[in-house]
């Protein structure tokens, strides 16, 4: 039997070969982590650099009593609180 087909070296092989895998997969996810993170980061910036808006109004179109289910539509608006 040669000397790389025994039994030890093929799970070897095959071990190296999902490790290989793994951190291609690992790379991958980072980019993908990267562009959600730039996509998010514009989102804050652009929501951040609105004048300011009085929260009254931001909160118009909710019930007063419960909390907006599209909480994502208003985070990270500058508002203004007067009382």
């Amino acid at each position: 039997m040669p000397f790389l087909l025994k039994p030890r070296w093929l799970l070897l092989h095959f071990l190296a070969i999902i490790l290989a895998i793994s951190f291609m997969n690992f790379g991958f996810w980072q980019v993908r982590r990267l562009h959600q993170r730039q996509e998010r980061n514009a989102l804050l910036e652009q929501r951040l650099n609105q004048s300011p808006k009085a929260l009254q109004d931001l909160l118009a179109a909710y019930r007063t009593d419960v909390l907006p289910s599209n909480e994502a539509s208003i985070a990270f608006r500058p508002a203004t609180v007067t009382g």
